[in-house]
């Protein structure tokens, strides 16, 4: 009687432990509904700046970018329809994470409707100028096995059209980097179903460096920005696109 009783424990731990992680791993319908399917947000930008002058180790090429890069995320924004999910929106804070040493860019939240999914850092190479405007990118991306693989390759793609788009082999570096960094989750995945990724969806990060050229002549035009959600901030930065007020 005792020895069943022991194997009744086991096999119903053995069955809880299995829901468990059934439950864990799978999203919420309810949440999984809302990323899904739910409306994009009108960002509400808090600018970094380098102009209080308490970071350490600033550099002209620092200073340059953050001048140059003052409209990136009303720029990429607005390459999304209206009803589109992806948005970015800017972080107050310039310090680079993933760093031993302060070093400082912009730096943006991701969204995908309306769910925060992740983090987007651009800064200057340390030979930024109009000449080479050689910047790094470097992105981390929440939920990734739960969006659409069309989705992330169209947001990454527009990001990587301003910051790395300097030829067509730099192109092709990108989209190769791409596609190998969200194969490499998949197959993570599959071959170790066990990992806890299943419970967040899974998350990619991925980093290329590229020329900010094209970016720097398009901000050179005006935007029409009427009626997108992507909502310039500041009548300065109206004025900064050269557009009439």
């Amino acid at each position: 009687m005792y020895e069943v009783l022991i194997l009744l424990v086991l096999v119903n731990l053995g069955f809880t432990s299995y829901i468990w992680r059934t439950v864990r791993r799978g999203p919420k319908r309810k949440f999984l509904g809302k990323l899904l399917n739910g409306k994009p947000i009108t960002p509400n930008h808090t600018p970094s700046s380098l102009r209080n002058g308490i970071e350490l180790g600033i550099t002209d090429e620092d200073r340059r970018f953050f001048s140059d890069f003052e409209m990136f995320a009303d720029a990429l924004n607005h390459r999304f329809e209206p009803n589109e999910p992806w948005r970015l929106q800017e972080r107050p804070d310039a310090e680079l994470t993933g760093r031993e040493e302060p070093e400082y860019g912009r730096r943006y939240e991701i969204f995908y409707n309306e769910y925060s999914v992740g983090n987007l850092q651009i800064f200057a190479s340390h030979h930024y100028g109009p000449a080479d405007p050689q910047v790094g990118t470097e992105i981390e991306l929440q939920y990734a096995r739960l969006l659409p693989f069309g989705e992330i390759n169209r947001f990454i793609s527009a990001i990587a059209n301003f910051t790395a788009s300097g030829n067509a082999e730099e192109a092709q570096r990108v989209k190769n980097t791409i596609h190998e960094t969200m194969l490499n989750e998949l197959w993570q995945h599959e071959f170790d179903p066990d990992l806890d990724s299943g419970n967040s969806g899974g998350s990619i990060e991925l980093r290329f460096d590229g020329s900010a050229a094209d970016f720097l002549h398009q901000t050179g035009k005006p935007l029409d920005l009427t009626g997108h959600p992507s909502q310039l901030r500041f009548k300065t930065d109206i004025v900064a696109l050269g557009l009439g007020i």
